[in-house]
């Protein structure tokens, strides 16, 4: 009796998994040329008459290829001969339906990189040339490293600590080279992550920010049946936003105190600290003032739509959006300014030790 219930429920769920795997329609992107706009007029809820053109388009990839579709445009206008990306989508039933996509940009993406890799190798010789193959390995480690075990599940904040690990231990070692500058360097660095991580952890628990901030949160929670847990990944990703700023820091910082070694060989542990905070301070005005700027700049959109509205100023920065750039953008500068202190602070150590074999580092 048993076996026969279980025999079929078996089948059921087969037949119904089965079911579920033929409603799903298909979906493709397809890369097409846009051919010519056909012109409507459609009025507006307020009467006024507004053009939006529908566009035909040829697709030039795959089974498709050399067909003419009619696609809406959705109010992106496009000219004759632009690339663009076509989704078509075939229900169960067969029937097929095309929707206009977005611009095909990826030439422009190729040319910009050829342009940034051409300065770099032009301006700044092999010392470019090392950036760049530790920007290539820290790209990979992020992308066969960081993303692969986050989305299995692992714990984001320790994943991302590992990472940074690793990264900043590229970064500092293949572009500044094994010495005492780089060691004070990383030490130091690794010394403001911690903390970073510490802080993080502190902050967004406590102002139970969720992660859920936009569609893309949503989408990917649903899409990983709900094993990432989106408040570590919130702390996970200023781990990895202060690591491309700090290191920067940390090497200016070991260098200032190799130098003042070198130019003055007799000087105090607390004077070589002292000498070297006088040039930290300078440095980090400007990158604090960097870091910021640079998060306000991607959340422009955000804070003009914001600036349009009449809610309170704290209402605003109380909504999770905004608040989880808040966090972001002064934790990571904390996790930056701490680098510096931290870190000549320890290159103070390194060349009190043995005044020898001294490496000339990375100067500003």
């Amino acid at each position: 009796m048993d076996t026969n219930n279980s025999a079929s429920i078996e089948n059921n769920n087969v037949a119904s998994s089965d079911s579920v795997n033929i409603l799903v329609p298909k979906v493709e992107n397809l890369e097409g040329v846009v051919l010519d706009p056909v012109i409507k007029d459609i009025s507006s809820d307020e009467g006024i008459e507004k053009s939006f053109p529908d566009y035909h388009v040829k697709i030039i990839e795959g089974e498709d290829n050399g067909k003419i579709v009619t696609v809406y445009s959705g109010g992106i206008n496009f000219e004759s001969g632009d690339r663009v990306y076509i989704q078509k989508t075939r229900e169960h039933d067969g029937s097929e339906y095309y929707v206009l996509g977005e611009a095909v940009r990826y030439n422009s993406i190729l040319i910009a990189l050829a342009l940034f890799v051409g300065v770099v190798v032009l301006a700044f010789g092999k010392t470019g040339l090392r950036s760049l193959l530790s920007l290539l390995l820290s790209l990979m480690i992020i992308l066969f490293v960081l993303l692969p075990l986050t989305l299995k599940g692992y714990n984001p904040v320790l994943v991302a600590g590992i990472v940074s690990a690793l990264l900043l231990s590229f970064v500092t070692l293949i572009t500044h080279g094994r010495n005492r500058v780089s060691y004070s360097a990383l030490l130091g660095c690794l010394s403001s992550v911690v903390i970073t991580i510490i802080l993080s952890y502190l902050f967004i628990t406590e102002a139970k920010i969720s992660g859920f901030i936009d569609e893309t949160s949503t989408y990917l929670f649903y899409s990983t049946g709900g094993e990432i847990n989106f408040t570590l990944l919130v702390i996970a990703s200023i781990i990895i936003g202060v690591i491309g700023v700090v290191d920067d820091a940390a090497i200016t910082q070991a260098s200032s105190v190799m130098q003042l070694k070198k130019a003055n060989p007799n000087l105090s542990k607390r004077e070589y600290y002292k000498r070297a905070m006088k040039i930290g301070e300078s440095h980090a005005g400007a990158m604090v003032n960097t870091l910021v700027l640079a998060y306000i700049g991607s959340a422009l959109p955000v804070a003009l739509l914001f600036y349009t509205t009449d809610m309170s100023p704290l209402f605003i920065a109380n909504k999770e959006l905004v608040a989880t750039e808040i966090f972001r953008m002064l934790i990571g500068s904390i996790g930056l300014l701490l680098a510096i202190p931290l870190t000549t602070l320890i290159a103070t150590y390194f060349v009190s030790s043995d005044s020898t074999s001294l490496h000339e580092g990375h100067t500003h």
